[in-house]
């Protein structure tokens, strides 16, 4: 639900004191009578009350009404750094490196976790070839070897990465991690159908039977001319920086863990797991809450009573 700040600021600063107990369910303008700030926030006000009303029948706050399938996995090859350099995160993502050495062992960095206090750089893998071994699957990386840029993407070119040298069963420098996956998609939350990127989180750096409570961090915003300047007038060539344009309401979804969020956050449950397994999925279906589901299930009943038959004999 709009918290409580948010409901106050629409009230406050945009005149928007639309009531459930006044029962108005349309703005009728008037000819030759001006607009009021009021008229117009409450008409998409309305108009989302029923969206709400109706998507809160049909979907599980924070589950997938378009895209957004989930995707616990709990075998991710890790390999600990020594650090990352001057590069980030986000830079390494889905970038392909080769390790020294006669091998020629090649990956391809999946995911990658900044250091922490307690813990260093990791990066999450798929091997993809080696000289010496014949499948992936008895692929690993060897601790102390370099890890070097084998693509052509700026900024990555001639860039390397060293795996830490330790590598004892206390301090593995290779192993298996956990992490869990939303595709993109749109996703119920507050009466709307909000877009979010695909967002990937870490459960286990390096174990493969954690326990977490998954969700999403809902932040909301009003954002302004002096936020974003796409909001002034753009229907010249240019902006018209004279002119701003209205402020707008910003839901943003960030996928976390549940212990790393604050008590007085925004936090919606889609999923909890333990010990590396997936107990309970808001995003299941349970045959009522996702129209298309719905929709899949029938289709399928249907075609398998009116579907293509052969006669025999």
């Amino acid at each position: 639900m709009v918290s409580q700040v948010i409901k106050e600021t629409f009230r406050n600063n945009y005149a928007d004191d639309y009531r459930d107990s006044d029962n108005y369910y349309k703005i009728l303008f008037n000819s030759g009578r001006s607009l009021q700030q009021r008229e117009l926030n409450q008409l998409q006000t309305m108009i989302n009350k029923d969206i709400e009303s109706f998507g809160g029948n049909q979907y599980h706050p924070g589950s997938a009404v378009s895209g957004g399938s989930a995707a616990p996995e709990t075998s991710v090859p890790f390999i600990k750094l020594t650090g990352l350099g001057d590069l980030t995160v986000a830079q390494l993502k889905n970038t392909p490196w080769i390790q020294s050495g006669s091998e020629g062992l090649e990956l391809k960095i999946e995911f990658a976790a900044a250091a922490t206090d307690t813990d260093p750089a990791t990066i999450y893998v798929t091997y993809t070839s080696s000289n010496s071994q014949s499948t992936t699957e008895q692929l690993v990386a060897t601790a102390g070897r370099t890890l070097t840029y084998n693509g052509s993407a700026a900024g990555l070119v001639g860039k390397t990465l060293t795996i830490q040298s330790t590598d004892t069963s206390s301090n593995p420098a290779t192993g298996l991690g956990t992490l869990y996956t939303i595709s993109a998609g749109r996703f119920f939350v507050n009466g709307h159908f909000v877009y979010s990127d695909t967002q990937t989180i870490v459960l286990s750096r390096y174990t493969r039977t954690p326990n977490a409570t998954i969700g999403w961090l809902v932040t909301e915003s009003i954002v302004k001319v002096e936020d974003d300047e796409n909001l002034y007038d753009n229907s010249g060539a240019n902006l018209n920086i004279s002119a701003p344009g209205a402020d707008r309401y910003r839901i943003t979804l960030t996928l976390t863990t549940k212990d790393l969020v604050d008590s007085d956050q925004y936090f919606i449950e889609l999923a909890k797991m333990v010990g590396g397994t997936i107990v309970n999925d808001r995003n299941a279906v349970d045959g009522s809450n996702n129209l298309y589901e719905v929709d899949e299930y029938f289709s399928s009943r249907h075609f398998s009573s009116h579907g293509s038959f052969i006669a025999s004999g």
